[in-house]
């Protein structure tokens, strides 16, 4: 019976992981922007589910011309969660997710010269996206626009 009982906790417990990755997945998805004070797109940021994968893209603009394109990856490796980063560096840049909920996840590479930390934080519709590291911080208002 004790073995039942540990099982099912398990089971419950692995469940309620996974529905809270969902949730942040879902809540994450969506087309997300960010514009300068003179009101000129200045970042967009793409979430977005493609063959059993959570995918972003990040797209910085100036004077409402593309001039910077990343390639991010939300995705379980063993146990762990990370979110990847490609096409800044020659190699993919991991950052390991130190936690998460719902509403909310922060990644850590200590390795990475900038950011060393990314930190989200999500509401229906906007994300507070705070990157820092070495001394150094920048802040993302995003507001949803699909």
């Amino acid at each position: 019976m004790r073995a039942l009982y540990f099982t099912l906790l398990l089971l419950f417990l692995g469940g309620c992981e996974q529905s809270k990755l969902t949730q942040l997945k879902e809540n994450l998805s969506g087309t997300w922007e960010v514009y300068d004070n003179n009101g000129n797109l200045f970042f967009r940021e793409k979430w977005y589910t493609q063959d059993e994968k959570f995918l972003g893209e990040g797209q910085r603009f100036k004077n409402d011309e593309l001039v910077f394109t990343e390639h991010i990856e939300l995705k379980k490796m063993g146990k762990e969660l990370f979110y990847v980063v490609e096409d800044v560096n020659p190699d993919p840049t991991s950052f390991k997710v130190l936690s998460y909920s719902s509403q909310e996840f922060l990644a850590e590479n200590e390795n990475n010269s900038f950011p060393k930390y990314i930190h989200y934080i999500i509401a229906p519709d906007s994300i507070h996206a705070i990157v820092y590291g070495n001394g150094d911080t920048m802040r993302f208002n995003m507001h949803r626009v699909n």
